[in-house]
């Protein structure tokens, strides 16, 4: 799959890109595999004796159907945008929604320099960790404090529980088959009023430390936007229900005061975004089980740590009786 994939690709750059005279594709490697899409590192290599180059390029490709396609779309035109405002973003190069070129739907970019934050902060100590944490919340703020017609120009949103009443719509049906997910979306709709937005905000959708690139110089870059706009404290529940997973309160809290620091705002009601992050986060892993056969075949009991932290979390929020991680795994599993 992958060796004709780079060879379609090779075929598509040479029909595209006159720009880079005998161009060939190299160092092609998978780098991050996803239900929803998948991640390519590759080289062009272009000209020839002294004025040989090469340049260094991430492939994108989603899934052939309508999701695809607009996952696509989306994700180009965050890139496009955000790009062109300075905000620090792979800079997108060319993209296809048709199959007939690579046989996906598929984002060129360039490829940010770097390795992701979320190695850097499990090899430093609490003052080190803190020091890179900084201007990664910053990234976030910078985010949030940004218009959103920056990315949505005609923005209608009727009133102050829109948008959370969009996120609860959206989550019911996916929890509806598992009972004890469908009671944990029941008590964020039946709480919804505590959370009004006032001010609607790009959201990353998926911000956190293994989304952030640190390069040599010390630049940051945010990759994978599934953006939507949203709460504010959407994007911030996302992390800190992430960093809640991985064990790390002492980063989550941290993360909070420095959010709240650097935005000069108070983050009012966290919890119920934190409980609506795991139920997410749940979904998502849900979806998983049904497509990823290593999942099935028993690799997601690694899962287990997260899930049971994740629990605990929502159960001392809501005060419901969810079952044990376990049991909500096989109840998770397709039958």
């Amino acid at each position: 799959m992958t060796s004709e994939l780079q060879s379609r690709l090779q075929l598509y750059s040479l029909n595209h890109f006159e720009q880079y005279p005998n161009l060939k594709i190299t160092d092609f490697t998978l780098l991050a595999a996803k239900p929803e899409s998948s991640v390519y590192g590759l080289v062009f290599q272009y000209g020839d004796g002294d004025a040989a180059q090469q340049e260094s390029l991430v492939l994108k490709v989603f899934t052939d159907d309508i999701n695809g396609k607009d996952r696509t779309l989306k994700e180009r035109h965050a890139l496009n945008q955000l790009h062109y405002r300075g905000y620090p973003v792979p800079r997108p190069i060319i993209h296809e929604t048709e199959p007939e070129f690579v046989g996906q739907p598929f984002i060129l970019m360039e490829r940010a320099p770097g390795q992701p934050l979320h190695d850097l902060l499990n090899a430093v100590d609490e003052s080190e960790q803190r020091a890179l944490l900084t201007p990664f919340v910053r990234l976030l703020v910078d985010l949030h404090t940004m218009n959103a017609k920056a990315l949505v120009e005609n923005l209608m949103v009727k009133d102050e529980l829109t948008l959370i009443k969009r996120e609860l719509y959206q989550l019911k049906s996916l929890t509806a088959p598992v009972p004890a997910l469908a009671a944990v979306q029941a008590w964020l709709h039946e709480h919804r009023e505590r959370v009004p937005c006032d001010r609607p905000r790009i959201n990353h959708r998926d911000f956190h430390p293994g989304n952030v690139l640190l390069g040599d110089d010390g630049r940051l870059t945010v990759i994978d936007w599934g953006w939507q706009i949203g709460d504010a404290r959407a994007d911030v529940g996302w992390l800190l229900a992430l960093l809640e997973r991985e064990g790390q309160s002492s980063m989550s809290a941290f993360t909070v005061a420095e959010y709240e620091r650097l935005s000069e705002t108070r983050l009012e009601e966290l919890d119920y975004f934190t409980v609506m992050a795991h139920l997410r986060w749940l979904v998502e892993l849900s979806q998983s089980l049904r497509v990823n056969r290593v999942l099935q075949n028993g690799a997601g009991a690694a899962l287990l740590p997260r899930m049971e932290r994740a629990l605990v979390r929502v159960q001392s929020v809501t005060g419901l009786v969810l079952p044990p991680a376990a049991e909500l795994m096989e109840l998770l599993r397709p039958h």
